[in-house]
């Protein structure tokens, strides 16, 4: 965990909270240049795919993971992608002389039909938190469509860890902000602004970096994901800490662990590099000083794409 950008205002705070528009390419930068995350990526499409695979990229962006698997030998890879940023991937894809064999698909997964199944399924649809961008429903599409018996999924597993934290930097910008809203805009009473700032705040992950010696805990698992197999996409589970008495708590960050292939993975953990994802913060909306335990429940709600936290302590 690197230490905090300095620049971490409520101004930058807002701005890249706002929903990224993946048709730009400053997103594709963010995630190419993660070095972690692309080249576990590579890494594993190389270990996976054979040569004469057909491959099935899911949200293939500029198409980087289409063309290692064209390079890797596959002998047909379907690159599907919603936004025009397919465009470019194909331009990219011609000049790196793979064009003949990456066929570009601008439409939702739903509403493509391929001319054959797929050895291999790539697809990097990691949301903040793991589950916000709707990794489990498209793979679970995918898989009972697309997959050949005994096809190949990257990722194959991911688990998701939380742990609470004592970084009251990301709770003061809140406070300021919704100090804003509650304080009226040039004489006016705009509180009702305030309680969206639960839904955009409490109820889903900021993504915001913090530095280690801020947990109050070992981040503990709260769900698994084996992407092979059937996996609910609402869940909720209940985690204890163990904690210093009267620790502050100010919230509670979120870590995951990949596993791509069978020898290739990645995490976001505590003492792994910092990732484009940073860590998933989740805000109490009061500070909390538990005595030595600290219960979490934790339930996400896939429909509104809505985390649910509830902290209680003896």
């Amino acid at each position: 965990m690197n230490n905090k950008d300095k620049t971490n205002n409520v101004s930058t705070m807002i701005r890249t909270n706002i929903y990224e528009d993946f048709s730009k390419i400053g997103p594709h930068f963010l995630m190419l240049q993660d070095r972690t995350r692309t080249g576990s990526y590579v890494k594993a499409i190389q270990e996976t795919v054979k040569p004469g695979d057909t491959v099935l990229d899911i949200g293939c962006g500029t198409g980087i993971f289409s063309i290692i698997s064209a390079q890797a030998g596959a002998g047909k890879v379907y690159a599907v992608e919603m936004t025009d940023i397919i465009h470019t991937a194909e331009e990219i894809a011609k000049i790196n002389n793979v064009g003949d064999r990456v066929l570009f698909i601008k439409n939702d997964l739903r509403n493509v039909s391929l001319e054959e199944k797929a050895d291999v399924i790539i697809t990097e649809t990691i949301g903040p938190f793991v589950m916000e961008e709707g990794i489990v429903e498209i793979v679970k599409f995918a898989r009972d469509n697309f997959l050949k018996p005994g096809g190949k999924i990257i990722p194959e597993k991911v688990d998701l860890y939380v742990a609470p934290h004592s970084d009251k930097t990301l709770f003061d910008r809140l406070q300021e902000y919704t100090g804003f809203w509650k304080n009226g805009v040039y004489g006016l009473d705009f509180s009702p602004c305030v309680e969206l700032i639960s839904e955009e705040f409490l109820h889903k992950p900021y993504n915001w970096n913090i530095e280690e010696g801020f947990l109050c805990d070992k981040p503990k698992i709260v769900k698994k994901l084996n992407l092979y197999e059937e996996v609910e996409t609402d869940f909720e589970n209940e985690v204890v800490f163990t904690l210093k008495p009267r620790s502050a708590v100010y919230g509670f960050a979120g870590f995951f662990d990949v596993k791509l292939s069978e020898k290739t993975g990645f995490n976001t953990l505590p003492g792994s590099p910092l990732t484009h994802w940073m860590y998933p913060l989740f805000s109490l909306d009061e500070p909390m000083f538990p005595n030595d335990e600290l219960t979490l429940g934790i339930r996400y709600e896939d429909k509104d794409k809505m985390w649910y936290l509830s902290a209680t302590s003896k």
